[in-house]
């Protein structure tokens, strides 16, 4: 499965994840956000993407909120 490492970080209360290599940047201009969004992690799952932190941690939709 090819990894889309995101960086999470927190802004204004809540916690976001930036796209940090290219697989995650061409993943949230393809749903036009600039971060990835809870609702979209599963449908990234299912087209062969895992979304993971910079350490290789699994990033759940709960973790983003």
């Amino acid at each position: 499965m090819t990894q889309a490492t995101f960086e999470l970080r927190e802004s204004f209360g809540q916690v976001r994840a930036y796209p940090s290599n290219d697989a995650a940047v061409n993943l949230c201009a393809l749903n036009g956000t600039k971060t990835l969004v809870p609702g979209i992690i599963g449908l990234i799952e299912k087209l062969g993407f895992q979304c993971v932190t910079g350490s290789g941690q699994p990033i759940q939709p709960a973790d983003l909120y």
